[in-house]
């Protein structure tokens, strides 16, 4: 798993920097593995998420960042908007 997360963050930090045309380090160097464990958790870390992508201005809503998928998102989506 290690070898995998390495190379997943190598290769879009690249491509994240270079569309950026900036340089350095981009991903934090810890991981967590562990499960969901239910819907309440997956709105949490699904909030963090996106929540960064709007601090850093990629998008101004957060549900609309692009890089961000799950099965039934559009209906997760709608949920949020409800809370």
């Amino acid at each position: 798993m290690r070898g995998l997360m390495h190379s997943v963050k190598r290769t879009t930090a690249w491509e994240i920097n270079r569309l950026r045309e900036r340089q350095g380090r981009l991903w934090q160097s810890e991981r967590k593995d562990r499960a969901v464990r239910d819907e309440h958790e997956f709105y949490q870390k699904a909030n963090y998420i996106l929540e960064n992508a709007q601090r850093r201005g990629l998008v101004e809503y957060g549900w609309e960042y692009e890089w961000f998928w799950c099965p039934g998102k559009e209906e997760l989506q709608r949920g949020m908007r409800r809370r």
